[in-house]
């Protein structure tokens, strides 16, 4: 559900932070195309890996994004 909140209100809650119009919408066309390769491709580790095995690589690499993420400001 917050993924679907960020996405939808993206420009209201990074707006008074980001002030740049162009890079907010290049982050949703990432989010996007991203989401839109990642959903099959990770559908198919699910059947290959196993639903346990899958998600605990998507948590781990939802993390280290996240991590990255907080020391590239």
């Amino acid at each position: 559900m917050y993924l679907i909140y960020m996405v939808l209100y993206m420009k209201l809650t990074f707006m008074p932070i980001i002030n740049d119009d162009h890079y907010l919408a290049y982050c949703s066309v990432l989010v996007t195309v991203s989401a839109i390769i990642g959903a099959p491709f990770w559908g198919a580790m699910g059947d290959k890996k196993g639903f346990k095995t899958t998600l605990l690589i998507v948590v781990v690499c939802d993390l280290v994004s996240k991590i990255i993420g907080l020391f590239c400001q």
